[in-house]
């Protein structure tokens, strides 16, 4: 019988430091705004800030 995995998501991003793009442990998942991030992978404050501005 194969191993079940759960997965909590796909890292969403840009740049995913991890060799797998899927969460698969509920405690490495950060989720900021709508999208979901393994934890250390997450967009610093400043890189959000800086996204709100050039969209604003």
């Amino acid at each position: 019988m194969p191993n079940v995995i759960n997965v909590y998501g796909v890292c969403e991003a840009e740049t995913c430091k991890r060799p797998e793009r899927a969460i698969v442990r509920e405690e490495d998942s950060v989720v900021i705004g709508n999208k979901r991030y393994h934890r250390g992978c997450e967009p610093t404050v400043e890189e959000r800030e800086a996204r709100n501005r050039s969209s604003a």
